[in-house]
């Protein structure tokens, strides 16, 4: 036992004892039993006075009363039974408060629902005003709140008779089952503050306001109901949660403001249930409640309720941005005369947010109030300086939005890939680039770039010819000055001409063949100012070429590879290597009598280091005995244990810390040979190694393979493949 706990051990024996005595001599024998300890005294006194104010039932086992001899209350002991006009058919709920029964009403013949309150709520206080308090909420009439008919006393127990509301559910799960969108989940909210607002009018606060007690039906409308009913059974904090479960308690005090959470009924006001709304707002927009006391005590879930910031909006949903999230915040301020004022108030920024208008939750400034009203009323001018401050503000308006809207932000290839976009940050058209001979415009990228001593944004568009060597037409790269306005006329183009393909080329490719793929901006060279511009060239047939050109169009380094290149790479910029991947053509797989991929040709992953001038047109070597070739830093031929569609991408953010050093890099695969009926976020398995600068994997490297695709046989585990010099296999991919 601690010491806090003895104190309470000894008031409770005292208490016991004296309550066992004929009141005349209990005084005495407390102050026999407490000496100087006058606290104690007078702790277990008032006890006493309670006690003697409280019913037969307070503190008294709950077997004594014929109700509550079932651990379920009321429960069975009711259903068939009688009550007035009323005849029980079955239990509905029961909490702290209570039981809620469907009964059937003798006349007028209808079905209803009853609230019969517990025992240990139904104190003398209540019985006293239950009649007249019933009989007002009675007179409420209005179509959103649930109707109550009668009311009554059952064996000393009172009892509502109310309106049976068939198939409606809370509020927050209605939204969630029909997966309302934002603005109707705030077009419900709005009934539900004028359906509240109705009651406070009528001097009626509902004190117990939760999505429970806020249902939907299934028209689709609010229905208030237990309106007023807290108030009549006293059912704070203290009462609410006398016979309830933790849990049940935890999610009650969610709902209550602040100032209830004190227990201090004259503190209590219409802006209670105001706060309570906006409690249940916030769960109904961001699907969370604004604090997380789910592992909490109850007097802790109190505390930080009461001094706790509550969670951003915007951390939970995105679309909050802005006034919706000021809207909640207002709603649940903590001081009362710092929240919404009415719920009346609270549905009126509702509409004006629904409506775009300005909220009270942020007073506009003078400016933004002028834009906004003169952009709902252009036509209206009452003085001839009002029109020249209204002309001055469109003015600037109109300057300020061309310079958004005219900003260049991203390039896109149009459907087809006949023509290429110039798109803005609104998604606003600023040029295209229509062709009639170029017809597969694949590349298309936005970069900075400094051009005569200005920074400027350079547009970079690749295009492929139709037929090219019916027409004499070759593919190129051409980049255009688009931050100085300049689109027609291009800065420089590059491309591949037959003079660049290397010696030995016996396989039938013209530079007309060859067509843009891709475009990366990297800072390779310290020398050349600002970013290269690293452009693949594909080729139908094997070989693929990389060149590197300045922002000013000026070639400085060209790679050819008797193979894929893919678009994906990574700069080593420590190591000064260039990482790419792609296919060998050297030979088929299915030569050397093992497992092929689907297009029989190997995976590498290689890495060479690039000089400034370097534009000798030369193919990669792919072994150390190779001659009259590009020697890489090395090159790695990587062998699948299953046929298996791969796609190799060189990642450039490997996941452990401590390797993105500009001397590691991470290989990332995607297999795609997935089945048709898996999942779709299973549509693809991945796997990856981290590499140093020697192409070497790091031992205990970051890498994993989907575990439903390695069930369902797939693909194989990644420690399963093979990764090495490219072996000899003999043979040429057009054999």
């Amino acid at each position: 036992m601690t010491d806090e706990t003895q104190p309470i051990r000894q008031l409770m024996l005292l208490f016991n004892e004296a309550l066992g005595l004929p009141p005349k001599e209990r005084r005495a024998f407390l102050q026999q039993q407490c000496g100087t300890d006058d606290t104690l005294f007078e702790r277990v006194a008032s006890l006493l006075e309670h006690d003697a104010l409280a019913t037969n039932l307070f503190m008294r086992p709950l077997e004594t009363n014929r109700l509550t001899a079932s651990t379920q209350f009321p429960g069975s002991l009711l259903t068939g039974r009688t009550i007035g006009r009323y005849t029980i058919r079955k239990l509905i709920g029961h909490g702290g408060m209570g039981a809620v029964y469907e009964a059937e009403q003798d006349h007028p013949r209808r079905r209803v629902a009853i609230k019969v309150l517990a025992p240990w709520v139904a104190s003398k206080s209540i019985q006293k005003r239950f009649a007249l308090e019933t009989q007002a909420l009675a007179r409420m009439t209005h179509p959103w709140i649930g109707q109550i008919y009668d009311a009554g006393t059952f064996e000393g127990l009172p009892y509502f008779v109310m309106e049976l509301i068939v198939g409606a559910e809370p509020i927050t799960r209605y939204a969630e089952l029909h997966s309302l969108s934002l603005r109707k989940r705030l077009v419900l909210a709005k009934e539900a503050c004028e359906a509240i607002q109705y009651g406070h009018r009528r001097g009626v606060i509902h004190r117990d306001l939760k999505p429970g007690n806020i249902l939907v039906s299934e028209e689709g409308h609010i229905k208030i109901i237990d309106f007023g009913i807290a108030r009549i059974t006293e059912s704070d904090v203290s009462c609410t949660t006398l016979h309830s479960e933790a849990g049940q308690i935890l999610g009650t005090l969610q709902y209550m403001s602040p100032e209830q959470l004190a227990a201090d009924p004259l503190g209590l006001d219409t802006r209670s249930d105001v706060y309570s709304l906006g409690v249940v707002l916030f769960e109904l927009v961001c699907s969370a409640l604004p604090y997380d006391v789910s592992s909490c005590s109850i007097p802790q879930a109190a505390r930080i309720i009461c001094t706790k910031p509550p969670k951003r909006p915007t951390s939970l949903n995105s679309q909050t941005r802005g006034d919706l999230e000021l809207l909640l915040l207002k709603a649940l301020e903590k001081k009362p005369e710092a929240r919404y004022q009415s719920a009346e108030n609270l549905a009126q920024d509702i509409q004006h947010y629904l409506d775009r208008e300005p909220i009270t939750a942020k007073p506009p400034t003078y400016w933004v109030r002028t834009v906004r009203w003169i952009a709902r009323h252009p036509l209206v001018t009452t003085t001839m300086l009002a029109v020249l401050i209204g002309a001055s503000i469109i003015s600037a308006a109109s300057l300020l939005s061309r310079r958004w809207t005219q900003t260049p932000s991203k390039i896109a290839i149009a459907p087809g890939m006949k023509e290429a976009w110039l798109l803005s940050a609104y998604g606003e058209r600023l040029h295209r680039w229509p062709t009639a001979t170029w017809t597969h415009m694949k590349v298309g990228k936005l970069v900075d770039g400094v051009v005569q001593k200005h920074t400027t944004q350079l547009a970079v568009i690749g295009f492929a010819p139709d037929a090219p060597r019916e027409n004499q037409q070759q593919g190129k790269i051409c980049v255009f000055d688009v931050g100085s306005g300049e689109y027609e006329d291009p800065l420089w183009c590059g491309g591949i001409s037959n003079n660049d393909i290397p010696n030995g080329n016996n396989l039938g490719i013209a530079a007309a063949d060859f067509r843009p793929a891709s475009v990366t901006p990297i800072d390779m060279f310290k020398e050349v100012p600002g970013d290269e511009l690293v452009v693949v060239f594909s080729h139908d047939g094997t070989s693929r070429v990389l060149q590197v050109y300045s922002i000013r169009g000026r070639l400085l380094y060209e790679l050819w590879h008797n193979g894929s290149i893919a678009p994906e790479m990574y700069w080593m910029y420590n190591a000064g290597l260039l990482v790419l991947t792609g296919e060998n053509c050297e030979a088929r797989w299915r030569q050397r009598g093992a497992c092929s991929t689907k297009r029989d040709r190997p995976w590498v992953v290689w890495a060479v280091r690039p000089t400034v001038g370097d534009i000798d047109p030369k193919y990669v070597c792919t072994s150390d005995a190779a001659q009259d070739c590009v020697q890489p830093a090395w090159y790695k031929c990587l062998l699948p244990p299953s046929a298996t569609d791969i796609f190799l991408d060189v990642n450039a953010d490997p996941p452990p810390p401590r390797q993105t050093d500009g001397r590691h890099c991470l290989l990332h695969l995607l297999y795609r040979d997935v089945p048709k009926d898996a999942p779709e976020s299973l549509s693809e398995a991945a796997a990856g190694w981290v590499f140093d600068e020697h192409g070497d994997l790091v031992p205990e490297s970051w890498h994993y393979t989907d575990g439903y695709q390695v069930y369902m046989k797939q693909v194989a585990p990644i420690e399963h493949f093979w990764l090495g010099p490219l072996p000899h296999i003999g043979g040429r991919c057009d054999e």
